[in-house]
């Protein structure tokens, strides 16, 4: 899978892995699974290891990811006390 995620509570963040080719769609895959999971709180920070990507969406369609993703409910904000 071209982009995955896994969360650690302890440290504070999520790691999102993304590497091959990656297109629009897995990435607004990403984000809504990211926004439907339980254990993602907003003061997780987020780190995205990109070091392995080949290829990335068109400039039109990363402009869409970001319109997209501006729609969803915000996942991570202002900076609150980790979650518990």
């Amino acid at each position: 899978m071209p982009v995955s995620y896994d969360i650690d509570l302890a440290a504070g963040h999520v790691l999102v892995d993304l590497s091959g080719p990656v297109s629009a769609a897995e990435i607004l895959d990403y984000y809504s699974t990211l926004a439907a999971d339980p254990t993602v709180c907003p003061s997780l920070s987020v780190l995205a290891d990109c070091r392995q990507v080949t290829s990335v969406p068109s400039f039109l369609e990363l402009y869409s990811i970001a319109t997209a993703k501006g729609r969803l409910p915000p996942i991570f904000g202002h900076v609150v006390p980790r979650c518990s």
